[in-house]
């Protein structure tokens, strides 16, 4: 039976190289072929009565491994778009700062991790939904 998912959470993972607002970098997925071997952020689903700093730190984890969390960054960014239920969904964009030497270790959901430059990253990321989280977040970077 799947999971009900109620919204989803969009986790753009990101690390300082630099001093400079250039000198972040965003991690970004590449997801398996059986699930569309496309390039994203962390992104995963809801359950019912799961808030979504919850949901963020769980898609994280199983996602990557990460389990250490600098910064959360709230965008106040979010998107629908129809799910693979054909329902519509809503996703909501964080930004989650880790240290520079983080390592991965990917699940079984994706077969390639890149840190990216955020010329990298849009040009990688398939969807323009993704895309605009991620200039969000990038305008929020360099300001703190």
């Amino acid at each position: 039976m799947p999971k009900t998912r109620v919204y989803q959470i969009n986790c753009i993972v990101f690390k300082r190289v630099g001093k400079l607002p250039a000198d972040v970098r965003f991690l970004i997925l590449k997801r398996n072929p059986q699930k569309g071997g496309f390039w994203q952020p962390i992104t995963g689903g809801a359950r019912p009565n799961e808030d979504k700093i919850k949901v963020l730190k769980r898609e994280l984890r199983e996602e990557t491994g990460i389990k250490k969390i600098k910064k959360i960054i709230n965008t106040k960014y979010s998107f629908s778009f129809m799910g693979d239920d054909d329902k519509k969904l809503k996703e909501y964009v964080y930004g989650v700062e880790v240290n520079p030497n983080q390592k991965i270790t990917l699940s079984k959901e994706h077969t390639e991790a890149k840190w990216a430059t955020l010329k990298e990253a849009l040009k990688l990321l398939k969807y323009e939904s993704n895309k605009k989280g991620l200039k969000k977040l990038y305008k929020i970077i360099k300001k703190i």
